[in-house]
C-alpha cells in the first residue's frame, strides 16, 4: 500500500500541529530530521526526539518520533513530528514531505489500515468514529468502551448460540436416515429463543446510543399563547424566542440545543395549535404536528388561568400515548383545576425547577435503555443484526416446515452476517461507508 500522511491535529494557528506519515517509506522522512545539528542516523523506536526537520521550503524545530510495524496504531512503519503552530510551516512540510513519494492521507485512512491490519475490528474502527462524534459524557465512555472491547461479549452469545444449533441440525444432515427427537427439538427451541431475546435486546438498546450521539429531542407543545415561547427562553436561560400577546406568533419550528445533567437535547418550540385561515400558520401547525410525531419527550402546556377549550381537548389527542409531561402554566393566575404532572409559573418561575426535575427523570429513562453492555453502535449494525433477527424468527415459524438442509443454510447466513458486523466478513463498499465520514489525519 501507499505510505500516506495527513495532520492529525487541526490544521489552523495553535500552539503545535502535529502529522502522522504510516506505510513502508514512513522511516524515508529521516532525509528532513535533524538532532543536535547533524542529520538522524539510528532511529530509536518509541522514543521522543527534540530536533529540527530542515528541507527545502522548511525550517523548525520540532519533536518527533517512530513506531516500528506491527506496534503502531496502523500497523505500519509509523512516523509523527509536531511543529509549531503555524499552518504556513505545516503545508510547506508536506510539500516536501510528497516528494518522498509520500501522498495525502484520505478521511479515516489510517484507522481503516489499522483494521485491514488487524490492530482493531470493524466495531472498534466504527467506535473510534463515535467517540470523536459523541456529544455526551455517556455516550463518550459507550463510545470508549466499545473502542477497547468491540461488541466481543455480545456477539460470542449469539455465535456460540448458533454454532450449538449449526452443530445439532448438521450431525442430521450427515445422516440423513436419522430423525430430529423431542429432545433435540425441545434444544433446537430454546436455543432459537435465546438468539432471538439476545438479538431483541441489542436491537432495543440501540436507542441508547442515538439519544446520546443525536440528543433527546423535547418538544414544546400548547395552544397560542398558553406560554411556550416563554418557557423555551427560560429552559435555554435567554430570550431566544419572541414572546408576544398577539396569538400564532411562533409560525416556524425553532430549535435549540442545550445540555442536561449532561445529556445532549434538541428542544423544539412549536407553532400554537389552533384553526386559522392564515395559510402561513397553517403550514407551522402541520409541521408543529410531525415534530410531535418526532419527539422523545413532548411539554404539553396547559392554561391554568382559563377554562380548557377544544384547541385543548385536540392537543390531549395528539399527545395519548406519547412520552409526554403535561403541565399546567401560569399557576400564578390559576382559576381552574386540572390534572396535570407539574404546576408552574413561567412569569414568577414558581414550580419550574420541580420541571427540570420530572425532565431529567424522563430522560434518564430513556437513555438508560438498553444498560452499558447493550448498546449498539450505529445505524448499520442494527441493520444487521435486524436481518439475522429476520432469519431466526423465520426459521422458529417455519419450523416443521423446513428441510435440515434449508436450516444449516438460514443458520450459515446468520453466522456470516455475524462475522460482517465485525468485519471479519466485509466488502469495498462496507469500508468506503464507514470510513469516508471520518476527517482526514484519524
Amino acid at each position: 500500500m501507499d505510505t500516506i500522511v495527513a495532520p492529525i491535529t487541526p490544521l489552523f494557528r495553535s500552539s503545535v500541529i502535529t502529522i502522522r506519515i504510516s506505510g513502508s517509506k514512513a522511516f524515508d522522512i529521516k532525509k528532513y530530521l535533524y538532532v543536535n545539528g547533524k542529520p538522524l542516523q539510528d532511529l530509536k523506536y518509541r522514543y521522543v526526539y527534540h530536533g529540527e526537520f530542515i528541507s527545502e521550503n522548511v525550517e523548525d524545530d520540532c519533536v518527533f518520533y517512530f513506531f516500528k510495524g506491527p506496534n503502531s496504531y496502523t500497523g505500519e512503519d509509523v512516523v509523527e513530528i509536531s511543529f509549531h503552530g503555524n499552518p504556513l510551516i505545516v503545508q510547506n512540510a508536506l510539500q516536501d514531505i510528497f516528494k518522498l513519494g509520500i501522498r495525502l492521507a484520505e478521511p479515516g485512512e489510517f484507522t481503516k489500515r489499522a483494521f485491514l491490519n488487524g490492530k482493531i475490528d470493524l466495531v472498534q474502527a466504527e467506535a473510534v468514529y463515535e467517540l470523536i462524534e459523541s456529544r455526551s459524557i455517556t455516550g463518550i465512555h459507550a463510545s470508549f468502551k466499545k473502542l477497547k472491547e468491540g461488541l466481543q461479549s455480545q456477539l460470542s452469545i449469539i455465535k456460540d448460540n448458533l454454532i450449538d444449533l449449526l452443530s445439532v441440525v448438521e450431525a442430521y444432515v450427515d445422516f440423513p436416515e436419522e430423525d430430529l427427537g423431542d429432545y433435540e427439538l425441545q434444544y433446537v427451541y430454546n436455543k432459537l429463543d435465546d438468539v432471538i431475546k439476545n438479538l431483541q435486546f441489542l436491537i432495543k438498546s440501540f436507542e441508547m446510543n442515538r439519544y446520546n450521539s443525536e440528543g433527546v429531542k423535547i418538544a414544546i407543545v400548547g395552544k397560542p399563547n398558553v406560554g411556550k415561547s416563554s418557557l423555551m427562553n427560560y429552559l435555554l436561560r435567554e430570550n431566544r424566542v419572541i414572546v408576544s400577546e398577539i396569538p400564532g406568533t411562533t409560525r416556524d419550528i425553532i430549535e435549540e440545543e442545550i445540555f442536561i445533567k449532561g445529556y445532549p437535547i434538541k428542544l423544539i418550540d412549536t407553532a400554537g395549535i389552533r384553526e386559522s385561515a392564515d395559510q402561513l400558520e397553517k403550514i407551522g401547525i402541520e409541521f408543529s404536528k410531525k415534530k410531535l410525531g418526532e419527539a422523545d419527550i413532548i411539554l404539553a402546556l396547559f392554561d391554568l388561568s382559563d377554562e380548557l377549550d377544544d384547541m385543548d381537548e385536540e392537543i390531549m389527542k395528539l399527545v395519548k400515548n406519547k412520552e409526554v409531561v403535561i403541565i399546567g402554566n401560569k399557576v400564578d393566575k390559576k382559576k381552574i383545576e386540572f390534572d396535570c404532572d407539574v404546576e408552574i409559573s413561567v412569569k414568577t418561575g414558581e414550580g419550574v425547577e420541580q420541571l427540570f426535575e420530572i425532565i431529567e427523570k424522563r430522560i434518564k429513562n430513556l437513555v438508560s435503555l438498553g444498560g452499558e453492555n447493550g448498546m449498539i453502535l450505529n445505524e448499520r449494525q442494527k441493520f444487521v443484526f435486524e436481518e439475522i433477527l429476520d432469519v431466526i424468527i423465520g426459521v422458529k415459524e417455519n419450523f416443521e416446515k423446513r428441510t435440515l438442509d434449508i436450516l444449516a443454510v438460514d443458520l450459515h447466513y446468520c453466522l456470516n452476517k455475524i462475522s460482517e458486523i465485525t468485519g471479519e466478513i466485509y466488502t469495498e463498499d462496507i469500508l468506503k461507508n464507514i470510513f469516508t465520514k471520518f476527517c482526514i489525519g484519524k
